[in-house]
């Protein structure tokens, strides 16, 4: 298990918006906890910039931020809701193709393929 703390998760963050996805990406914020629930990654906001929404980058987006939580070993945390618009029953099967499932209303829990 390699060590986390919220320096290394601002480096990926970046480089994902900045480098990676650079013309796709609106918006990514994804925060480190550690605290009585434990050590995990609180997946804030995933915004794709309208021009580039439907086209799978949201999808591929996740499935990199899985791949950080496998590496590091840490679970992923959620909240399901429709700030920005997006249809809540499309959103929880969004995350559900992706391996989270539901702790309680609203919010998801990915667990790493190591816990």
């Amino acid at each position: 298990m390699n060590s986390i703390n919220q320096d290394i998760v601002d480096k990926f963050v970046l480089y994902l918006i900045n480098e990676k996805y650079n013309n796709i990406v609106q918006d990514l914020q994804i925060d480190y906890c550690d605290n009585e629930r434990g050590k995990y990654l609180k997946l804030i906001v995933i915004l794709i910039k309208k021009s580039q929404r439907n086209k799978g980058y949201g999808s591929t987006i996740l499935s990199e931020i899985v791949q950080f939580a496998n590496i590091h070993n840490v679970r992923i945390i959620l909240y399901v809701c429709t700030v920005f618009g997006s249809d809540i029953n499309r959103l929880y099967d969004f995350y559900y193709k992706h391996n989270f499932s539901l702790l309680e209303k609203d919010e998801m829990v990915y667990n790493p393929v190591n816990l």
